[in-house]
């Protein structure tokens, strides 16, 4: 299994190859982009779509999630 890490605040989702995504915006906006970076890596272009595909998903659920428990915190203080 591939092995992820997510920091919301700094917007960053890194894999266990090294690759870096970084995050620009909030998921859904205008704004929102992402900035891929497999330095020293050898996949091919596909496996880097794949690899930005999958931290996108991961990134934008984990903002998701956030919002939601944001929104419960708000509610119920």
């Amino acid at each position: 299994m591939e092995d992820w890490n997510i920091s919301i605040k700094q917007q960053l989702v890194t894999h266990s190859s090294g690759s870096v995504f970084k995050f620009n915006g909030r998921p859904g906006s205008t704004d929102y982009g992402i900035s891929p970076s497999f330095k020293g890596s050898t996949f091919s272009a596909l496996e880097q779509a794949q690899l930005i595909r999958t931290a996108a998903e991961i990134y934008q659920n984990a903002v998701k999630e956030v919002i939601s428990l944001q929104a419960k915190a708000t509610v119920a203080g």
